[in-house]
């Protein structure tokens, strides 16, 4: 079916669409007016890419992710936008000397922020020698629905109107879909209705499809929830994999290399995921391939990145070849490569809640290893990682086994919010709430870093309590980070990078318990809490806590490391206990020492 033929098959279905649209603006409350501004045809479709030979069955194309070029100037004052403006002009050059290239994707994030003139500027002025066409993909720099600032680039770069829309070439059919709409809102009832027309239209051709955010694990913090909510992930896989068709789907936004790319290729419901290697320069995951170690940074000062895909079609086969700039090399990512993705990082799609929990805290005493316990899913480098759990035999308390867990910086930007831990999901009786016991030793103190022991309280599968106890070297912003992540891992909610809003927030209505705890090397420490008691006298309302029914509770045990060279964090721990005895008069120990109680604990310190 040609364009043409697919465009009278369109007019045939908008009529019956165009009601269902209609209806559901009534459904969400939009007056006849409003409904009628809403023209999804106008974001959405199926276009033809000027300059492209449609009917090639042979062609080759580029892929480049995240070129995110910011201030042009030569003597901008970050480096990360120097080494970007270096990097784009570099990869345009390598692409222009090629005659093979059909097109050019850009895989979003093309500017620092589309919202500064300047940093457009700068793209449209490092894209101009490029002598082949460009498409561009949405990506989250590129700001929210209805997509005014991107539509402008698009328009200038490609002469299209798009956001969400499809192409053919030979027998290929491609798709991208913009991020940043606002979800569950009508732009995405409308983008579903025209992805699952689109893709069910062209079920007998391979469909590859570009997605800036990521749709599967990538294995470092930020990257869990800096992305689709889990519900769109789990909506736009059931629609990627409905009719079979799809063949590979790549992403961008992660920032990363080309060896990194291999190892979080993944391959889930029959499609193939790849997170292309990035134009800017790349994140913490601290390795890369000997021939392609120029896109990593180095001791020069070079931040590294330049990284682009080329990809070869030939009747409906292709092959996806990474490269990077100055380097006369290439790695093919073969079919047969792909992992299959089997839920390893269990968090990523699912909430802790859709877990079945363990009767009690088990093997808190780690004599059986890690058993019971799960380890936050990571990315791992083969050599010298950045994030280590083991049970360290003889390494706990009086001699006896531990669990060590280890987070350092690997040596890259974008680095900031590096996170490890161990966690268990357990039920408690809400009719007598355990003392919780623990135990924790730091075999060095943290180089910019720090660590923490989290409670997550549940009740009937609602979480309603956050406690924190945490320790650390330093006091700025990245602890802030710390924080948040800390509610993100009990209900895959995202609260930003840095943001303590939400924090801040749950202390002052009581749903939340700070408390700091010492850095000492080489010391065990000790502390025993009575929740029930503590949070009744901190609240000054007896029989509050109780009140909560509280039956299930995640326990989380982790580190956390800066982003400065050298920087690392390490604890181990021993001894997690629910207990049934209380410790004695006071319901906060450490060490043995009571500590004051008062309602400053529900107020974070982190600021």
């Amino acid at each position: 079916m040609n364009l043409e033929e697919k465009k009278v098959m369109r007019k045939r279905m908008l009529g019956v669409h165009t009601a269902w649209v209609m209806l559901l603006c009534g459904m969400v409350g939009l007056s006849a007016a409003e409904s009628s501004a809403v023209d999804y045809t106008a974001l959405i479709g199926e276009v033809e890419l000027a300059g492209v030979d449609a009917g090639a069955e042979r062609f080759s194309f580029a892929l480049v992710a995240d070129p995110q070029v910011g201030d042009g100037r030569e003597n901008t004052s970050n480096p990360v936008e120097r080494q970007s403006n270096i990097n784009m002009d570099q990869t345009v050059q390598e692409l222009n000397v090629r005659d093979d290239i059909s097109f050019v994707v850009w895989n979003g994030d093309m500017v620092g922020s589309v919202s500064k003139p300047n940093h457009v500027e700068n793209f449209l002025t490092r894209l101009k020698p490029l002598k082949h066409p460009s498409v561009l993909v949405h990506g989250n720099h590129e700001k929210r629905y209805p997509y005014k600032e991107f539509i402008e680039l698009q328009r200038e770069v490609s002469g299209l109107d798009k956001v969400a829309f499809s192409w053919d070439v030979g027998a290929w059919h491609f798709v991208t879909i913009p991020c940043n709409w606002v979800e569950d809102s009508l732009f995405q009832e409308m983008l579903y209705a025209w992805l699952d027309q689109d893709l069910a239209a062209n079920r007998d051709r391979p469909v590859m499809i570009f997605v800036h955010e990521h749709l599967l694990p990538q294995g470092l913090t930020q990257l869990q929830g800096y992305t689709y909510s889990k519900k769109t992930q789990l909506e736009l896989l059931d629609l990627f994999s409905r009719y079979g068709n799809v063949k590979y789907t790549i992403f961008g936004h992660v920032h990363n290399g080309i060896k990194t790319a291999q190892k979080l290729a993944w391959e889930y419901r029959g499609i193939r995921f790849l997170t292309a290697p990035t134009g800017c320069p790349p994140r913490n995951f601290g390795e890369e391939y000997p021939q392609f170690s120029s896109g990593m940074a180095d001791e020069s000062g070079a931040l590294g990145g330049g990284y682009y895909l080329v990809i070869d079609i030939d009747g409906d086969r292709a092959t996806i070849k990474g490269r990077v700039v100055d380097v006369d090399a290439e790695h093919v990512f073969k079919d047969d490569a792909y992992v299959k993705y089997t839920g390893q990082d269990p968090l990523f799609h699912k909430t802790i809640t859709d877990y079945p929990a363990n009767d009690s805290l088990l093997n808190g005493d780690f004599e059986n290893g890690l058993e019971n316990w799960t380890e936050v899913w990571r990315y791992k480098s083969d050599f010298d990682p950045g994030f280590v759990v083991e049970s360290v035999a003889g390494g706990g308390l009086n001699g006896s086994k531990g669990a060590r867990v280890l987070v350092k910086e690997k040596g890259q930007t974008w680095s900031r919010d590096t996170i490890h831990e161990l966690y268990q999901w357990s039920r408690v009786d809400p009719e007598k709430f355990p003392v919780l016991g623990m135990h924790y030793r730091l075999p060095e103190l943290p180089t910019e870093g720090g660590g923490y022991i989290r409670f997550n309280l549940f009740s009937e599968g609602q979480h309603v309590m956050l406690i924190l106890l945490n320790w650390r070297t330093t006091d700025t912003e990245d602890s802030l980070r710390m924080a948040t992540h800390s509610v993100w891992m009990a209900t895959g909610e995202k609260y930003g990078g840095g943001n303590t809003g939400k924090l801040k927030r749950m202390g002052r209505s009581k749903q939340a318990l700070f408390v700091k705890l010492p850095v000492q090397p080489d010391e065990w420490q000790e502390v025993l809490m009575d929740l029930p008691k503590l949070y009744n006298q901190a609240a000054g309302e007896p029989g509050r806590f109780e009140s909560l029914k509280i039956d299930h509770v995640l326990t989380g045990l982790g580190v956390w490391c800066k982003s400065f060279k050298g920087s690392v964090s390490q604890a181990v721990f021993d001894d997690i206990t629910f207990r049934d005895e209380v410790p004695g008069a006071a319901s906060l120990r450490i060490n043995g020492v009571g500590q004051p109680v008062s309602a400053a604990l529900f107020q974070t310190d982190f600021n």
